[in-house]
């Protein structure tokens, strides 16, 4: 009876092993989160028709971690810049942040005053501010 109940709850213990296994594989697919933001720079002014470049600068959390894009939102006068991140292995691997430098393209904007602002992860919000000459 013992080794029944043993056997039985042994075999539990490596169903329930291998489905967290698998959950963790899926979760590792697409897992995706925000950068750590340290700072956006870019020229303060730029003429009238001419592309607008932001270089978006911060920290992926670890080396499992690749930046997948950056998201462009405009609102009126403001750009927000999403850098995401997606995990790239569930090996293990050296828990150290990783610097990262990203030149994003915003395009052609007109003329005005602009606000170029990146959102990372938590509440961590860097922002450049833009002017756009006639």
């Amino acid at each position: 009876m013992r080794q029944g109940l043993v056997g039985l709850l042994a075999l539990v213990g490596v169903l329930v092993g291998c489905a967290h296994a698998q959950a963790r594989r899926e979760e590792a697919a697409v897992a995706r989160r925000l950068a750590y933001i340290d700072e956006v720079r870019g020229p303060a002014t730029i003429p009238s028709g001419a592309a607008a470049r932001m270089v978006v600068v911060g920290s992926l959390p670890d080396p499992s971690w690749a930046l997948a894009g950056v998201e462009q939102r405009r609102e009126g006068r403001v750009v927000r810049l999403l850098p995401w991140l997606q995990r790239t292995t569930e090996e293990p691997v050296i828990q150290v942040l990783v610097p990262f430098e990203h030149e994003v393209m915003l395009g052609v904007l007109p003329p005005g005053r602009w606000e170029v602002q990146v959102v990372g992860f938590g509440d961590a919000l860097a922002t450049a501010a833009l002017e756009v000459t006639p």
